[in-house]
């Protein structure tokens, strides 16, 4: 991998003194592509809470993929223990620090319906709730993996 300062010595050759940088804005450029450089090519795993599971699986509504939106994990014993990711366009979604336990999961495809285009898929309302939802599971530790059906 190139650094920082081949790149310059790279770029001294190309240019040959035709180009005359400010110290402001040569540190500026140096930065941005020291930004660049170490965000490119990364894969990022998430990271997983202490007390924490991972749950990935699949969301169907009468038998078809939930194609967008957002599922929320909250704890039965606990209900300011959630976990929140986003729904993919295949219906299944992974989530890397959902409560360990008793939960209830929630939908949410409403926040997201002007994003989602024909993706959407109307909700019953009582899955957007913790307290009416019929979603409930038992999180393990370790990875859980689902099915869940609403109807």
């Amino acid at each position: 991998m190139e650094t920082i300062g081949d790149f310059l010595n790279k770029m001294r050759g190309i240019c040959k003194g035709t180009i005359t940088l400010k110290p402001n804005k040569l540190l500026f450029l140096v930065g941005l592509l020291a930004v660049l450089m170490s965000t490119s090519g990364c894969t990022h795993k998430p990271v997983q809470r202490a007390g924490t599971a991972i749950v990935a699986g699949s969301l169907k509504l009468n038998g078809q993929p939930v194609r967008g939106g957002n599922i929320t994990f909250i704890s039965q014993s606990d209900p300011d223990n959630t976990a929140t990711c986003r729904i993919r366009a295949d219906g299944n979604f992974a989530v890397a620090d959902a409560p360990i336990g008793e939960a209830k999961a929630i939908v949410d495809t409403e926040s997201t319906k002007g994003f989602l285009g024909d993706r959407y898929v109307k909700v019953p309302e009582k899955y957007w709730k913790f307290e009416s939802t019929e979603l409930t599971l038992a999180i393990k530790e370790g990875e859980n993996m689902v099915a869940l059906e609403m109807k």
